[in-house]
C-alpha cells in the first residue's frame, strides 16, 4: 500500500524542517511586498510625470510593464506562500 505524499511532506523533504518551511512563507510574503512596493513607486513616478526626460533609461511605457511584471511576481509570490500556509495548516479553511 503507498502512502500518498502531502505537500508538507513534500517541503519537509526540500526544506528540513518545519522552520524552515515557516520561513520560507514569511520570505515570500516580504518578497511580495517588495514587488508591490516598487509597482506602486513605479506607477507613482508615472503619475508624477517621470520617465519623460529626454535622458531617462526607460520609457513611460517600460515603466508600465515593469510595474506589471512587478504585479504578477507580488501575486505569485502571495500565491505560494498561501499554499505553503496551506500545507502547514490544513485544518484551516481560506475564505475566497
Amino acid at each position: 500500500m503507498s502512502a500518498t505524499v502531502t505537500a508538507l511532506d513534500h517541503l519537509l523533504s526540500v526544506f528540513g524542517t518545519h522552520t524552515r518551511v515557516e520561513q520560507l512563507e514569511e520570505f515570500l510574503r516580504t518578497v511580495s511586498g517588495h514587488h508591490t512596493e516598487l509597482a506602486e513607486h513605479l506607477r507613482g513616478q508615472l503619475d508624477a510625470g517621470g520617465f519623460t526626460h529626454a535622458h531617462s533609461l526607460i520609457t513611460p511605457a517600460g515603466a508600465r510593464q515593469l510595474a506589471t511584471i512587478h504585479d504578477a511576481s507580488a501575486a505569485d509570490a502571495i500565491a505560494m506562500a498561501d499554499s505553503i500556509a496551506q500545507a502547514l495548516n490544513p485544518d484551516t479553511e481560506e475564505d475566497q
